[in-house]
């Protein structure tokens, strides 16, 4: 059960930065960090519904 919790404090963590990042698409920083953090909330999203409920 505590992986399943895990996985979503994960994908929840990966949203917050993406979402402060895409505030700050202005800068270069921010464009490049919304990418990456939107390809690891991708993945972190496909490997969570694997995990046993």
């Amino acid at each position: 059960m505590s992986n399943r919790r895990d996985g979503a404090r994960l994908i929840s963590s990966g949203v917050l930065i993406f979402t402060v990042s895409v505030t700050q698409l202005s800068h270069l920083w921010g464009q490049v960090l919304s990418a990456v953090s939107f390809l690891i909330c991708l993945y972190w999203s496909l490997i969570y519904r694997r995990l046993d409920p």
